[in-house]
């Protein structure tokens, strides 16, 4: 299958959009230009920087006692201090670290105006 979607993209001198690391490395070899879309997905997604204020639904209790998690559009976790009060709502944080992950990134956050997160 990929070997004809190589064929039918040369042919028509089309460029492919794909996520399959093995397709683009044939359309490569072959000449015919190709985009990944998880590498642009990653490219487009904002910058998120220390002490930024964003709104986010906490859906269940962190590790940590009084944690709460919920999760970014783009399915990066987010951890919230002192959240458990407010687990099934809302809230508006303020990112307070950032770390890589295996999923993209992993926030860690207080709640906007909480004295006890400082």
């Amino acid at each position: 299958m990929d070997a004809k979607l190589v064929f039918l993209a040369q042919s028509m001198r089309a460029k492919l959009l794909t996520t399959d690391y093995n397709l683009a490395k044939m359309a490569e070899f072959h000449g015919v230009h190709w985009l990944n879309l998880s590498a642009l997905s990653r490219a487009l997604r904002p910058e998120m920087v220390l002490g930024e204020v964003f709104e986010v639904e906490l859906v269940k209790a962190g590790k940590e006692p009084g944690q709460a998690v919920g999760y970014l559009e783009d399915g990066s976790m987010v951890v919230v201090a002192n959240g458990h009060e407010h687990i099934g709502k809302r809230v508006d944080a303020e990112i307070i670290s950032i770390l890589p992950s295996a999923g993209g990134k992993m926030v860690f956050a207080k709640l906007l105006g909480d004295p006890a997160s400082r």
